[in-house]
């Protein structure tokens, strides 16, 4: 299961939802159904000492064709962005300490434009993984959206200190480095 997460670039935890999905839709003949996923919450690690509930439920709504193959299955289970966005949310909530989790939120935020929270998101799994180089990277792109250059610069440079020749610490360091100069020149006008 874990290698046919990885080769689809989702968690495993999306992964066996699919299953659910297909296992659902053949022994209850339905299509179309909704999945209720249990989230505890705990999004920050310095909740996980807090006593008392915290659990909600997570609602993702799933339409399966006959014939699907499992990879089209977890493909559509994950299609929509704000379907796979909540799968992800609720798999950081089920495995708050997860960094790889936290990235793949963090990128799907940042990608839909909400780039304040997917800094947050990518500023846990940091704190939980932090010689992450695409962590660093995704962390970069995030602060160069939000003007932040200087910070941008600053963690290009570190992901490319964890490794040298990592073609995109490289190209982020030169991205973030082009962006500075464009605005000191900007500024000098």
């Amino acid at each position: 299961m874990r290698d046919s997460a990885r080769q689809s670039g989702t968690t495993q935890f999306a992964a066996w939802l699919a299953v659910f999905a297909a296992f659902l839709a053949r022994h209850a003949n339905q299509s179309d159904f909704a999945l209720g996923i249990a989230s505890a919450n705990r999004a920050d690690p310095k909740q996980a000492t807090v006593i008392g509930p915290f659990a909600n439920l997570v609602v993702v709504h799933l339409r399966l064709s006959e014939g699907q193959t499992f990879r089209d299955t977890l493909e559509h289970a994950l299609s929509d962005p704000h379907e796979r966005l909540t799968a992800i949310r609720a798999a950081a909530s089920l495995a708050p300490y997860d960094a790889f989790v936290r990235y793949e939120c963090a990128a799907l935020l940042h990608a839909a434009g909400e780039s304040a929270v997917a800094l947050s998101e990518v500023n846990v799994a940091l704190e939980i993984d932090g010689q992450d180089i695409d962590g660093h990277i995704l962390r970069s792109k995030i602060f160069q959206r939000l003007g932040r250059l200087p910070e941008s610069l600053a963690d290009a440079e570190t992901a490319r200190k964890l490794d040298p020749r990592h073609p995109g610490a490289e190209r982020r360091c030169a991205e973030a480095s082009e962006d500075i100069s464009r605005v000191c020149t900007v500024d000098a006008r």
